[in-house]
């Protein structure tokens, strides 16, 4: 058995994101912020990298460049040809014994029996007039000669669209069904969608490695831990106001939208540990939230990297 570490996190690049900037100064910037994400990486720790929600050739570039520059091996997977689409960037360590031998740009499609299919050709599924790519690398170890499946991806947030999307992402565990698969990403999985997401899942024999643990560092070597109803993955930016006027009150437990999943299969796969932790550009604000405030979602607005936290999973492969 060979373990393998996968990170996984969508780095905000959206339209509520870009506000962020013009009102709270260049701190929050895109470059700064990705800077902040990429600095916390440690090639020797983590086996795969999978970023979403980059947006701007610019920014593509300077996201590749900084993991290269951290010892990865880093490749680009687009929702189409235009400069302003969103993309997922997937990196390998070159540092781990897991050695790509097969990258795949995918596209989640229908296929002719209208089934959520994945699609090695830019594909649309009706409500989204973009696309949504999916990257895929297969993986091989130097000494185990073991082999992994990884998926990174990120979905539309709402609709039908969005479960077409997810089962087109989930059908590749079917298609490998004798390789270990990991699927990672942004999922847009809502809280009180659980029981519809279990049943997605048991349809492509799939398990979700849910994190138990929300880790935020303090400094390079203290971490406060919260657990149970405060381990989540989604702080909304104040320019979010919506959704950030209702999140703000409410538990971290509540807002699981990321999420890493492995083939249901104990013979191929397990997950020893995953642990959702909080990519921070300031020190978390450990002064009293003001009343009804939840307290975790006040030590982490407007101190994340990102809206997202990322997803840490450690694996092991038979």
């Amino acid at each position: 058995m060979t373990q393998i570490v996968v990170y996984s996190q969508n780095v905000s690049c959206d339209s509520t994101s870009e506000r962020l900037q013009d009102k709270y100064g260049d701190d929050f910037s895109f470059s700064n912020r990705v800077h902040h994400v990429i600095d916390q990486l440690q090639s020797k720790e983590v086996d795969v990298v999978i970023l979403n929600e980059i947006r701007y050739a610019d920014n593509v570039t300077l996201v590749i460049n900084s993991l290269e520059s951290k010892g990865f091996i880093a490749k680009k997977f687009a929702n189409n040809s235009s400069q302003l689409t969103l993309c997922n960037i997937m990196a390998i360590s070159k540092k781990s014994e897991w050695i790509p031998k097969l990258w795949k740009h995918l596209w989640v499609a229908k296929d002719e029996n209208d089934h959520p299919c994945l699609r090695d050709t830019h594909s649309l599924i009706e409500g989204d007039r973009h696309g949504r790519s999916a990257g895929v690398v297969y993986l091989h170890h130097k000494k185990s000669k073991q082999q992994v499946c990884i998926l990174g991806s990120h979905v539309m947030p709402f609709g039908d669209v969005k479960y077409a999307q997810q089962n087109a992402l989930l059908s590749l565990n079917k298609e490998n069904s004798s390789v270990p698969t990991i699927i990672a990403g942004d999922m847009n999985r809502f809280w009180n969608e659980n029981d519809t997401f279990q049943e997605q899942l048991k349809l492509y024999n799939l398990i979700e490695a849910m994190p138990t643990k929300l880790v935020i560092p303090l400094s390079a070597n203290e971490n406060i831990i919260k657990d149970n109803e405060d381990v989540g993955t989604f702080m909304p930016w104040p320019t979010d106001e919506k959704i950030y006027s209702m999140k703000l009150y409410e538990p971290m437990s509540t807002s699981r939208l990321d999420t890493q999943l492995y083939s249901h299969d104990t013979s191929m796969i397990t997950c020893e540990q995953v642990v959702s932790k909080a990519t921070m550009l300031h020190k978390p604000d450990e002064s009293e939230p003001q009343k009804y405030v939840n307290q975790t979602r006040h030590m982490l607005n407007l101190r994340m990297a990102s809206d997202h936290t990322a997803i840490i999973g450690r694996y092991m492969i038979y």
